[in-house]
């Protein structure tokens, strides 16, 4: 179950060049690289809880830093509660991303997921098999 069972994180390596002088598949990855910090799941402030078959998953925090160079790494701390045993773990996952217009494209390098979006104002909001997931800057 990490990152509410990685399966939220995970995406098939696909890297496209940055061109910030408005020509190409990098348009924008420059002006909207940086670093945004998981605000809401579904509406819901996080801590944000899923539990099922006696194991509980809590999303502590996460973090998603987009480069300009078309590469990102999310890094997060979940906790993970089993028959009332509980264990803190920190978790990383990179891959590639791009943008065009205000639509966003995370393609993570362990799995064949897919992740998509819209970022705009410095808030990147991400669909997800978890739900809607959104970031600010």
């Amino acid at each position: 179950m990490r990152r509410l069972a990685a399966a939220v994180l995970l995406l098939a390596a696909a890297t496209f060049a940055a061109c910030d002088d408005g020509t190409g598949p990098g348009l924008g990855l420059g002006s909207s690289a940086g670093t945004y910090a998981l605000q809401t799941i579904n509406g819901n402030p996080l801590p944000f809880t899923v539990g099922g078959s006696g194991q509980t998953l809590e999303v502590l925090s996460e973090s998603i830093a987009l480069q300009t160079g078309g590469r990102f790494t999310l890094t997060g701390t979940q906790r993970v509660t089993q028959n009332g045993q509980a264990a803190t773990q920190q978790y990383s996952e990179a891959g590639a991303w791009t943008i065009a217009g205000s639509a966003i494209t995370l393609d993570y390098d362990s799995s064949d997921l897919i992740e998509t979006g819209t970022l705009a104002g410095g808030v990147l909001t991400l669909s997800t098999s978890v739900g809607t997931m959104v970031y600010r800057r």
